[in-house]
């Protein structure tokens, strides 16, 4: 990680899987130029992992309070354990659900 990164990891919370919600968190991460995973958690929420500027970061949390057009996002929880950072390849992926 740069000393201009930051990284976040959040879950959404909300009518956010069967909805497009993570090929959506890919394309607008892919254009901000964020790198990181989103996946399906067991429990109906979306696990997003990002890495980035802090100013496309602010961008992108503030499209998935919104999310793509049939989703309905309830919360965003960032108080998640920062400790067991996930490795990052280049770009941003779904990753395989927690399932």
């Amino acid at each position: 990680m740069t000393k201009n990164e930051n990284v976040l990891r959040f879950y959404i919370t909300g009518r956010v899987q069967g909805v497009g919600f993570r090929r959506w968190a890919v394309r607008e991460a892919t254009n901000l130029h964020l790198t990181g995973w989103v996946r399906n958690r067991y429990d109906g929420r979306v696990e997003i992992y990002v890495k980035g500027k802090k100013e496309e970061l602010q961008v992108f949390v503030n499209l998935c309070k919104k999310g793509p057009l049939f989703s309905k996002v309830l919360s965003l929880d960032f108080n998640v354990d920062q400790s067991d950072e996930p490795p990052i390849k280049e770009g941003f992926f779904i990753q395989q659900n927690d399932f």
